[in-house]
């Protein structure tokens, strides 16, 4: 995605050197990096460690996850304001 690529680039870190530091391959930090595949749940909380959060999990949401999300958020906002 692109703030991973951009986190890359400003950190001076290739994709082999991200890929060592998160136990995969450089060919998945590639397809992350491009668009072209989504890490699983552990590489993206692994990447949100790696980048001291400035690549959050939820950077790898669809726009209908996020929605969601926010659902759940409003839902939880309302049942705590209820209690």
């Amino acid at each position: 995605m692109d703030q991973l690529a951009k986190w890359m680039k400003t950190n001076k870190v290739s994709g082999s050197a991200l890929a060592e530091l998160l136990g995969t391959t450089r060919q998945m930090t590639s397809l992350w990096t491009t668009g072209n595949g989504v890490p699983g749940p552990y590489y993206q909380r692994a990447l949100e460690i790696a980048t001291e959060g400035a690549v959050p999990a939820d950077t790898w949401l669809t726009p209908a996850e996020r929605l969601a999300l926010d659902g759940v958020r409003a839902r939880t906002a309302a049942r705590k304001a209820g209690e």
